[in-house]
């Protein structure tokens, strides 16, 4: 009886320490207001809840947040005109109110919190929207950019809660420790590979994965679990795909990798491809996890393919005042640098080598088709008489057509001559490319007029605007 009572108690005992773990966001509570443009201050909410305002183009100017059962919290501001303000304990201002003062960032950090209980946040800013979220003291938001932060949310979570857990096999390391729910799983800066990876939860959700490894190419679906990749093979791992089952209602999966002369690259949704295909890269690092869907619309943006105009061999293109080589590279390097300070997957297709035009334009489209491109856009420049001058828009697809007019409408607002958006079904990379394609004849390189027009810098924020509106 003794060791029957005994064995009762440690049951108990053992739930008791799982309960407080797993339950931390339930047993320790947290609410928050914020200080509004034109509003004042607004309710308090709770946990997880949204304080401020989206889509009004107000600024945050000062935030207020309070802990419940004996924690303690402090907090920060980064604010217009003043930087960071010193840090303030729970229930005091942060910020400022009757300034106009915008808050830009924000830190945010539990004092002292019981094992394995963090504190998360997320900031939706101008022009970005909702960034990912952060815990424990890290940056959220922008310094530097003149950006307001308009709304924020703040929960607790408990390290025994996670929804998705995974570990990678890197080069010249091994396997590394089990990361979880959007932390870092592999190197950045330091030039290695991912070789392979293991995908675990410990809820009810189901993960499926394949990895796309050099010489190999896409491998077969594994589950959770597994392993998917190579180790002993000294082989990178180029892209990825993962798939979940058992997601509660207004969940979705998300991931992304840090690809090999690319950075990161933008949230995709359960099923796509993240990193490259086709072009060699490694991936070094993955952060995956399982957001609000609401979280996932916001952070997942369309995959671009950027193509280059020429620049090949067997594929130069036509001189006249200036040399098209020159200037789509000089157009496309920018749209392609600016499409990833927003947040987007750029795919490049501009071939390393051909051996004749028909091979160029072919590996392009092949680049594009295997990476499974939402959008794909040409960059060129024309030539005819010297007399001849305007932008000129080419497609093929019904869904392709509104992409051509808003990069034609754009570009011509810089003073070209509009020519119109053209339907053409001959053009080899319209014709073959799998997702909406334009190819954008940008002006006229043996026209006067239009040289004197021609601004890189310009073209190319006129096609950035016309692809994302």
């Amino acid at each position: 009886m003794r060791k029957l009572i005994l064995g009762v108690l440690v049951v108990i005992f053992m739930c008791g320490i799982s309960y407080e773990k797993v339950y931390a966001t339930e047993k320790y509570g947290i609410e928050y207001s914020s200080h509004i443009q034109n509003i004042g201050w607004q309710n308090v909410v709770n946990n997880g809840e949204v304080s401020g305002t989206t889509g009004k183009a107000l600024r945050l100017e000062a935030f207020n947040i309070k802990v419940s059962n004996n924690l303690k919290i402090r907090y920060q501001a980064h604010v217009q005109n003043i930087g960071w303000q010193n840090w303030v304990d729970g229930g005091t201002l942060s910020g400022t109110e009757g300034k106009e003062l915008r808050v830009e960032a924000l830190r945010i950090e539990l004092v002292n919190p019981p094992e394995g209980v963090n504190i998360e946040y997320q900031v939706h800013v101008q022009g970005i929207g909702w960034m990912p979220w952060v815990k424990n003291g890290q940056v959220a938001g922008t310094t530097g950019k003149s950006l307001r932060i308009e709304a924020f949310r703040i929960k607790m979570t408990s390290e025994d809660n996670y929804a998705v857990s995974y570990r990678t096999h890197v080069q010249n390391i091994g396997w590394q420790e089990y990361k979880k729910d959007g932390e870092t799983s592999g190197t950045t800066g330091r030039s290695l590979r991912v070789e392979a990876i293991q995908i675990n939860s410990n809820s009810n959700i189901k993960f499926s994965y394949q990895t796309h490894v050099q010489n190999i190419g896409w491998q077969n679906w594994v589950n959770t679990n597994e392993v998917a990749g190579t180790t002993g093979s000294s082989l990178k791992v180029e892209a990825i795909r993962i798939k979940a089952e058992n997601l509660e209602s207004g969940r979705s999966l998300i991931y992304r990798t840090h690809v090999e002369g690319m950075g990161w690259q933008n949230w995709v949704s359960a099923g796509q491809i993240s990193g490259t295909v086709g072009l060699n890269k490694r991936v070094e690092a993955i952060e995956i996890k399982v957001v609000s869907s609401e979280e996932a619309a916001s952070l997942v943006k369309a995959k671009i393919a950027i193509d280059i105009g020429h620049n090949a061999d067997y594929d130069s293109g036509a001189v006249g005042i200036r040399v098209e080589d020159e200037l789509t590279r000089e157009v496309g390097v920018k749209v392609i640098n600016k499409l990833r300070d927003k947040g987007y997957t750029v795919i490049e297709t501009l071939p390393s080598s051909a051996s004749s035009t028909r091979d160029s334009l072919d590996k392009r489209t092949v680049v594009a088709n295997s990476n499974e491109v939402d959008l794909f856009a040409s960059i060129h420049f024309n030539k005819f008489n010297g007399q001849a001058y305007g932008t000129e828009v080419y497609y093929r697809l019904d869904e392709s057509k509104k992409y051509a007019t808003n990069v034609l409408n754009n570009i011509v607002a810089l003073g070209f001559y509009n020519r119109g958006i053209k339907y053409n079904d001959s053009y080899y990379v319209l014709k073959n490319t799998n997702a909406p394609a334009i190819l954008i004849e940008t002006c006229f390189l043996d026209s006067q007029r239009d040289m004197i027009l021609y601004n890189a810098e310009n073209i190319a924020n006129k096609i950035v605007q016309g692809l994302t509106q």
